[in-house]
């Protein structure tokens, strides 16, 4: 049997659930549920595929936390981050095309088909906006314990500092992910746009336009 993790398992999953993982963690620790001697005693691979395992299910189970971090953020509203509208205005004869209103799910399987390795660098870009979205919740999240920990006069200064960094961090994921996601969205139109027969595959039956889809 081959075991194997994809591009989407390691960022858009694994990741987060580090990050999850490593907030429960402390507090298991912090309130005595948890020692780590009885940790040190048991063996290292066993812990280490564990925390793997434990990392990936939180990862999948908190994945819908992160369309939260989507609906919250303002960005989104932007014009400069609307990819359709930026390709049609940068792309002479894109106005009118049947991609301007695909599902970004076609047109990323349309770009894999025609060339899967040009097509990897779109999902390498959005699996890593989805990282960094996903991260926001438990960057916030332990800024909010580091708050609550400065303010119980545990820590010291490394909890005083703690809580502005992971705000800081948790604000930089959040806005890097919309970037990378535009990103993603404009390299997936670049590539359907030199394939030949988009258009005709992309005509629905019976000569019928395809409804427009969600964004990714």
């Amino acid at each position: 049997m081959t075991f194997s993790i994809g591009i989407f398992d390691l960022f858009t999953y694994l990741t987060p659930g580090s990050l999850y993982l490593t907030l429960s963690a402390y507090l298991a620790v912090r309130q005595d549920w948890v020692r780590l001697d009885d940790l040190s005693r048991q063996p290292t691979p066993l812990l280490l595929l564990l925390a793997l395992l434990l990392a990936y299910v939180l990862g999948n189970a908190t994945y819908g936390l992160g369309r939260v971090v989507d609906r919250a953020l303002p960005f989104w509203n932007w014009g400069r981050f609307d990819a359709r509208r930026v390709f049609a205005e940068q792309a002479l004869g894109a106005a009118g095309s049947r991609m301007l209103t695909a599902p970004w799910g076609v047109l990323l399987a349309a770009a894999e088909l025609h060339n899967r390795e040009v097509a990897a660098e779109a999902t390498r870009m959005r699996a890593i906006g989805l990282m960094m979205r996903n991260a926001t919740v438990p960057l916030l999240l332990g800024a909010v314990l580091a708050v609550v920990e400065a303010g119980r006069g545990f820590g010291g200064t490394a909890a005083v500092l703690a809580g502005p960094a992971l705000l800081a961090v948790a604000g930089g994921a959040a806005w890097r992910s919309v970037v990378l996601q535009f990103w993603a969205e404009l390299k997936t139109l670049e590539i359907c746009f030199v394939i030949p027969d988009i258009e005709d595959r992309l005509r629905g039956p019976a000569g019928t336009e395809p409804a427009e889809g969600p964004g990714a």
